[in-house]
């Protein structure tokens, strides 16, 4: 498989993460390098992207997972802004199935928040899941 791993937020500037209980930018990095790492090792093909800091961080960061061919594109962020579990978002069918597989495994460790779709459970469109090519989910 070839999969792109990219860590929500910025370091600095417009678009850090939350902040209180963890620094969610910081945190997003360590796990997504940590998850690539994983994936690699499992022996599929896996990028790694962050922007630290940009005023178009969101733009930024779905070029990179739109350059190349992926079977899914993963963006990491925790539930640092109030929520507490796992929940994984998506948007197109193919997107659901591998949200489905990644909140699952997530739901043996953490309180299980669901998969949810990015307007109707959500409510709103996520930019990340709009405007990336390829299946995409966001891990909280």
């Amino acid at each position: 498989m070839n999969i792109c791993i990219v860590a929500g937020h910025t370091t600095t500037g417009k678009g850090t993460g939350a902040v209180g209980y963890i620094n969610e930018s910081t945190e997003n990095r360590i796990l997504a390098k940590k998850v690539t790492e994983y994936i690699k090792k499992a022996g599929h093909n896996c990028d790694y992207y962050e922007v630290n800091k940009s005023d178009t961080y969101l733009k930024d960061q779905t070029n990179f997972a739109n350059k190349k061919a992926y079977d899914v594109v993963v963006q990491i962020h925790f539930n640092a802004g109030g929520g507490t579990g796992t929940e994984t978002l998506y948007r197109s069918a193919s997107g659901k199935k591998y949200a489905k597989q990644v909140n699952d495994k997530l739901s043996t460790m953490y309180k299980n928040r669901g998969i949810k779709h990015d307007i109707n459970d959500v409510g709103r469109k996520l930019y990340w899941l709009t405007n990336t090519k390829y299946p995409a989910i966001l891990i909280e």
